[in-house]
């Protein structure tokens, strides 16, 4: 009876293999898109052109 338990078990597991690792697949995907869209705003930020940068180039003129 618990050689029948432990293959059921088994079965279980090999058949729902492919949906877990497209659970995990699907949370790689999101992580790494999450990291390029924070990293993109941070270059954003920081570049020095004046058309990006307007309201800050124009604090500076004005100064």
């Amino acid at each position: 009876m618990d050689r029948s338990r432990a293959n059921r078990i088994i079965s279980m597991t090999v058949s729902n293999i492919f949906a877990l690792v497209g659970v995990l697949a699907l949370y790689l995907l999101y992580v790494m898109f999450r990291g390029d869209k924070e990293e993109k705003a941070e270059k954003a930020s920081k570049t020095e052109d004046p058309f990006v940068n307007f309201e800050r180039e124009w604090a500076e003129l004005k100064n």
